[in-house]
């Protein structure tokens, strides 16, 4: 008996459970499976990161790119349509498919273009589609393929000079969201290294907190990442110790990639846990103007009061923002 060869082609904008429950059913009905991931150059989302994302959520299906500028409906081209969409899907397969296999009505005709066989699945039982998503992935976060979720993350940075808190108000919102939160890779690295710190040290910190990041954006839940510190206030370290900012922290300081900014200002008294150098309280308000100077272009808050009081704020905040009712 020959190979049988399928076919499953989509946007993947983003890959969803619905898409999961597709390719798997197609999985077993044949020997091999073809997934083209379709793009054109308007869609919101690139088709590059789409391909690289179904790539590795299906690491048993042949993956490929079908970047053509192709039709996406039958009105937008008439006449010829389905033999436009025939000559792309071939051009990248090595034969044509036995099965094309779609949850949608449009798999039929497409499969009559390719000379093959449409498998319908009633997808009723994975009620999201992409759309719901990119609108708000928070709602639907858990029908999202972990690939696609760093993407759609809502990320908060708490920001500040030291002994203001930083490290709690980050854990205290993780909990009170049912997230994750990335600890401050520069307490981390000086437990190890020590405080006498040379521009080659503040760059290894600035690279290992964004490292921690992308390690635990995967982990996140309810589309939320919590931060304790950020690469701006690795560059205000770089200032203070060294009178000068390393290239790779300026350059991490500038790519910022956080929505929302929480900036504490000096007002907790300050505590030393035997690695804190700022005890007085002058430094520490020079630290923290500096800090609000580089949010000045950023979405940033500055919470006021106890630490009752700024833990309140800033939930609410984060609520107002982006939380489903």
């Amino acid at each position: 008996m020959s190979e049988t060869l399928g076919l499953v082609l989509g946007k993947f904008m983003p890959p969803h459970r619905g898409h999961q429950v597709l390719i798997d059913f197609a999985r077993h009905y044949v020997d091999r499976l073809v997934v083209q991931v379709c793009s054109v150059k308007r869609e919101p989302i690139p088709g590059r990161l789409r391909y690289e994302w179904m790539r590795e959520a299906f690491p048993g299906a042949e993956v490929v790119h079908n970047d053509d500028e192709n039709p996406s409906y039958p009105h937008e081209c008439p006449v010829g349509f389905y033999d436009i969409w025939r000559e792309s899907l071939l051009r990248r397969m090595d034969r044509a498919p036995d099965y094309v296999f779609a949850g949608e009505p449009y798999g039929l005709e497409l499969a009559e273009a390719l000379c093959a066989r449409f498998i319908p699945l009633d997808r009723r039982d994975n009620p999201v589609c992409a759309t719901w998503i990119r609108e708000d992935a928070a709602q639907h976060w858990d029908a999202i393929l972990p690939p696609a979720r760093p993407y759609f993350l809502r990320r908060v940075a708490i920001v500040g000079p030291e002994s203001v808190g930083k490290s709690t108000l980050a854990r205290d919102l993780a909990a009170h969201f049912d997230t994750v939160w990335v600890p401050e890779y520069g307490r981390t690295y000086t437990d190890t290294y020590g405080m006498d710190l040379k521009p080659a040290d503040l760059e290894a910190i600035a690279r290992g907190h964004r490292a921690s990041e992308d390690a635990l954006a995967r982990h996140a839940r309810h589309g939320l990442l919590v931060s304790d510190t950020e690469a701006v206030v690795t560059k205000m370290w770089s200032r203070y110790l060294l009178g000068d900012v390393p290239p790779l922290v300026e350059s991490l300081a500038c790519d910022s990639r956080y929505d929302l900014y929480l900036l504490l200002p000096p007002t907790q008294p300050w505590v030393q846990d035997g690695t804190r150098v700022q005890e007085d309280l002058r430094v520490r308000q020079t630290f923290f103007d500096g800090c609000l100077e580089c949010l000045q272009d950023r979405p940033h808050v500055v919470l006021s009061g106890g630490w009752s009081e700024r833990l309140h704020q800033a939930i609410k905040v984060i609520e107002n923002r982006w939380m489903p009712a």
